[in-house]
């Protein structure tokens, strides 16, 4: 009687686990999915970022390029 008793018990608190085991296994699923899903925000993030920099970097050349000219074309007014 006394282990019928115990190997029910031990069945229980076995399946209580094997239901803690499935549930803790489906949460670190969704954090998984989640964390591919923010890498693959990063990367577009940082393409974003690259893609701006370049147009930026551009856009200073060419505004440094427009204040030169000024500068030459000043200088040439107050030359003469």
């Amino acid at each position: 009687m006394y282990f019928s008793s115990k190997l029910q018990t031990l069945a229980v608190e076995n399946s209580a686990v094997q239901e803690d085991r499935a549930r803790v296994l489906q949460r670190c699923q969704e954090l998984m999915d989640t964390v591919q899903d923010l890498r693959h925000q990063n990367s577009q993030f940082h393409t974003q970022l690259q893609e701006t920099t370049v147009e930026h970097r551009e856009a200073l050349r060419s505004q440094k390029l427009q204040a030169e000219t000024l500068n030459q074309c000043y200088r040439v007014i107050w030359i003469k």
